[in-house]
């Protein structure tokens, strides 16, 4: 068999099996491609300097594939924000809402989680954080997307320290809002200076301290392996 006729073999088998495929599972594939490549880019370059066309040629896409499933650019980002949302931040919501655990443990889960999922998928982590400074200011749909996500979490960070006071579990070092915000920006600002220092920082060394630092100002008393 010579060269060309297996390559016309190969690509024979190939449009079988594509063939094969139902049309919703090679949309959700191109989709979730495009997706992967577009966290990749605005995380590595940001937003504004990210093209279309970057984001086709990373797929392996074609821009027409981008436009079938999304309106523009931002509708990209939208979406990942929203799968951000739902694959990150609901399940620690769920966990945060539990009213068999104690304010203390909550806030210890918290920061467990966070130092987890900043670890495992980063790329995910780092989304929310790079665009909120991006987009800051700017009025547009996507600051308001990053406005609801973050706005999740603070009110439900407030709640649990409210409670910790109530309780006497969580010191009163600031007001429920303040300790709040604090808890957020540390989390986010570890995330960053791991992102700009990688090859010279350990990043789950870094996470593991940050959170034995936070646990030990603000549980009143915090376990000794924390």
């Amino acid at each position: 068999m010579t060269e060309s006729s297996t390559k016309n073999a190969k690509r024979s088998t190939a449009n079988k099996v594509t063939k094969r495929i139902p049309n919703e599972v090679r949309r959700e594939r191109s989709r979730e491609a495009l997706l992967k490549a577009s966290e990749e880019l605005f995380v590595a370059r940001g937003y504004a300097i990210t093209t279309v066309e970057d984001i086709a040629s990373q797929s392996g896409l074609t821009k027409g594939a981008i436009y079938f499933h999304f309106k523009d650019k931002s509708g990209v980002l939208i979406a990942l924000i929203d799968r951000a949302e739902e694959r990150v931040l609901e399940p620690l919501l769920v966990r945060l809402e539990d009213p068999n655990r104690t304010p203390d443990q909550k806030i210890i889960d918290y920061l467990h989680y966070w130092s987890r999922i900043g670890i495992e998928q980063r790329s995910t982590m780092f989304l929310p954080i790079l665009m909120s400074l991006e987009f800051n200011g700017t009025g547009t749909d996507i600051e308001q997307h990053l406005d609801r996500m973050y706005g999740r979490v603070y009110e439900a960070l407030i709640r649990i320290i409210e409670d910790g006071h109530r309780q006497g579990v969580i010191r009163k070092a600031a007001p429920a809002r303040e300790q709040a915000a604090m808890l957020i920006a540390m989390m986010d600002g570890t995330l960053l200076e791991w992102m700009r220092r990688e090859d010279r920082i350990d990043g789950p060394a870094l996470t593991r301290g940050l959170r034995s630092l936070l646990l030990q100002g603000l549980i009143s008393s915090p376990p000794a392996d924390s």
